[in-house]
This record gives structure tokens, sequence and C-alpha cells, in this order.
């Protein structure tokens, strides 16, 4: 056995993934919809719908447009009261 170089480093690792197309714009919307606060334990909220396309040429990418009827959202929309005030 030689006391050079090992045979074996672990220096540099490569990972790869495998998304599909309709994972991928799920998960896109996914992103937007939670950095909206539009989300409750991992799903999204009642009225709000995606629709996630390629951008044109001008604009490479994904557009991912959220639109929210906001008469099926059952949440309340003011803030519960704090203690006894």
């Amino acid at each position: 056995m030689s006391k050079g170089h090992p045979l074996i480093t672990s220096s540099i690792l490569t990972y790869e993934a495998v998304v599909g197309e309709e994972e991928l714009r799920e998960r896109l919307a996914l992103e937007v919809l939670d950095q909206l606060g539009l989300l409750e334990d991992g799903k999204r909220i009642a009225g709000v719908a995606t629709e996630v396309r390629r951008g044109d040429g001008h604009k490479p990418g994904y557009v991912v447009r959220v639109r929210r009827d906001m008469t099926k959202d059952t949440r309340a929309k003011l803030p519960a009261p704090k203690g006894d005030a």
C-alpha cells in the first residue's frame, strides 16, 4: 500500500435532482403563495388560484399569476382582540 495520495477523496460532491415540469410549476406557485402569506398549513387558502407559465422571449423564466377571490376567503378580516382591553 502506497503512503502517497489516497485512492478515494471526497473533497467534491455532486448532486443531481430531476424535477418534472408540473412539479416545478407547483413548487413555484407554492413558493410565491408562501411569500404572499396565502398558505395555511402548506395549503392554499380558499379563493386563491395560480397560473404558472413560461416567460416570453423578452422575459425568460416563469411568470406566476395569483388570483384571489376575497368572497371565498373565510379567514377573519381583522385580527382577534388581544387580552381584556
